[in-house]
């Protein structure tokens, strides 16, 4: 990657959480509070649900496929190899408007409902979404799970993630004075 590259990439993702520190700033927090508004780790979460979790997601899905069919270039005349890209490109479509319907939330409202709107979109953009696109889609398609070991690896690692995110929605400070809960 080009040192360009490197620099417009790192300004785009500066604009983004930006853009929605400003955006978060709109809206006066629920209660007055020496920790209150979108910044910290809620921006971080809120940036991860709009910008950083779809774009890594893509990223990495993108290259699977990319890989898979240079390693396999055999695989490119198979029906069900595009049926499986489909259903996989789809579940990571509904995942990623799931998502940043999450982070917009986190931003924009400040009631106790968007906490609990957070916590549900980790569950269904982390371990759910996991196990739709690791284990459900290949069954579906190749009648077989394709990697169980991985899966259930990228599963664990996102019930991990999605308990510690909900765990600092429940305990924080700046979340409590931010949506009143």
């Amino acid at each position: 990657m080009s040192a360009i590259a490197i620099v417009v990439f790192l300004a785009v993702t500066f604009g983004v959480y930006y853009g929605l520190y400003r955006w978060g700033k709109l809206n006066p927090p629920a209660l007055i509070g020496e920790r209150s508004g979108v910044a910290g780790w809620l921006l971080l979460l809120a940036g991860g649900f709009v910008y950083s979790g779809p774009l890594v997601a893509g990223s990495k899905l993108s290259s699977m496929f990319r890989n898979a069919e240079i390693l396999h270039p055999n695989v490119l005349g198979v029906p069900a190899w595009h049926h499986f890209k489909i259903a996989t490109w789809s579940v990571y479509a509904v995942t990623t408007c799931i998502s940043v319907y999450g982070g917009v939330v986190l931003v924009r409202l400040r009631t106790p409902s968007a906490v609990q709107t957070a916590k549900a979109v980790l569950w269904l953009a982390g371990p759910i979404a996991g196990l739709v696109q690791g284990i459900a889609v290949p069954w579906f398609v190749f009648h077989k799970v394709l990697d169980i070991g991985m899966s259930l690896g990228v599963l664990t690692v996102s019930c991990i993630s999605t308990i510690l995110w909900i765990a600092y929605l429940s305990k924080s400070k700046r979340v409590k004075t931010t949506y009143g809960v």
